[in-house]
Parts: structure tokens; C-alpha cells; sequence
């Protein structure tokens, strides 16, 4: 049994029931399996962020608290009070924000620069101390200075760490017992003269 469909042209009056030509309900269901992939792709995004903040969710702590701590310190010596808290908290609240969102979405979307940004968070709490304890706020005040403190502090602190790993590596290699009784003999080149 075939079925009939009924295809109305078009009735555009306000008063009367509206149908569209047959071309206009292509469109408008292309449209919808459009849709219905482009929402379908934002789930897939949406789960695998919230599965990448759920991996990175110790380390953003750990950002987060230094962050704050920077935050706190640096802007130790104003005493104000913003929105009822006072102006160091507030501080720490916006460095927190601001510093935790920039590294997950790094972390998201260059995942091997995790250790810079956690370089620069331990670097940035360590100016933060420095700029504290030698009460030198002009130097704070100056963003094009600091920032050059904080990620070049941050590249040392990388190079460091690399060079700690090289030298424990060899001590580790020198310490071992196959370094003092090596089975293989060793030729001993000589100069001939």
C-alpha cells in the first residue's frame, strides 16, 4: 500500500494553519541533523574537559593555593577592604580565578607545558615573598618587570631541576655495583713513542 502525502504549496495568512513547500522542509531538516551533530560534538567537548579538569584536579589545587598565597602576599601591605573582605583576600580570590582558569585551559591545550605553569606558580609565590619581605612595591608595580622576574625565575627553576636530575642519575649510576666490578675488561691504549 502506497501512502499518499498531502503537500500543500503555501497558505501565509495569519489566520489559517501554515505549511511550507517541500524544498523549505529539506532544508529545515538538514538543519536539524546539523544540529543534532554540532550538540552531539559539544557533549563530546564538554566530557572530555570535565574528564581533563577531573585528571588535573590536584594540580589545579596546588596552582590555586599558590596562586591565592601569591596573591595574599603581595598586596599584604594595603589595608582595605573591598565587597567586605579585606583587599589582600580579594586579591588572592582574583589571582586564584584568573591563574587556575589560564593554566587548565594550557594544560587542555598544550599538555606539555604542565611543568612551566607550575614552575611559574611556585616562582610567581616566591616573588610575591621577595617583593614582601624587601617591601620594594615599586617594583611590583611595574608588570613588564615582574612578569620577566616570574617566568624567568620559572626557567631557572626548570634548568635546575633538569640539572638535579642529571647529576642524580649519574651518581646513581656511579654508586651501583656493577660501576666497581665491571665483568668486561677495559683496553688501555698506550702512546707509542
Amino acid at each position: 500500500m502506497k501512502r499518499r502525502t498531502k503537500v500543500t504549496t503555501q497558505s501565509w495568512s495569519f489566520g489559517g494553519k501554515v505549511s511550507f513547500p517541500p524544498r523549505f522542509r529539506q532544508i529545515n531538516h538538514k538543519f536539524r541533523l546539523q544540529k543534532g551533530l554540532v550538540s552531539w560534538l559539544r557533549g563530546f567537548a564538554v566530557k572530555r574537559i570535565v574528564e581533563h579538569l577531573n585528571r588535573e584536579k590536584r594540580r589545579l589545587y596546588s596552582i590555586a593555593f599558590l596562586a591565592f598565597s601569591a596573591g595574599c602576599v603581595l598586596y599584604s601591605h594595603v589595608d582595605a577592604t573591598r565587597l567586605g573582605l579585606p583587599l589582600p583576600v580579594l586579591a588572592g580570590f582574583i589571582y586564584m580565578g584568573l591563574i587556575v582558569c589560564a593554566s587548565a585551559i594550557t594544560s587542555y591545550f598544550l599538555p606539555k607545558l604542565t611543568r612551566v605553569t607550575d614552575a611559574v606558580a611556585v616562582t610567581r609565590l616566591g616573588f610575591a615573598l621577595w617583593i614582601a619581605s624587601t617591601q620594594n612595591y615599586e617594583l611590583a608595580a611595574s608588570p613588564m618587570i615582574g612578569a620577566t622576574i616570574v617566568v624567568g625565575g620559572a626557567a631557572i627553576l626548570l634548568q635546575v631541576r633538569s640539572w638535579v636530575q642529571v647529576a642524580h642519575q649519574n651518581v646513581l649510576e656511579t654508586m651501583s655495583p656493577n660501576f666497581a666490578f665491571d665483568a668486561s675488561p677495559q683496553r688501555i691504549k698506550v702512546p707509542v713513542t
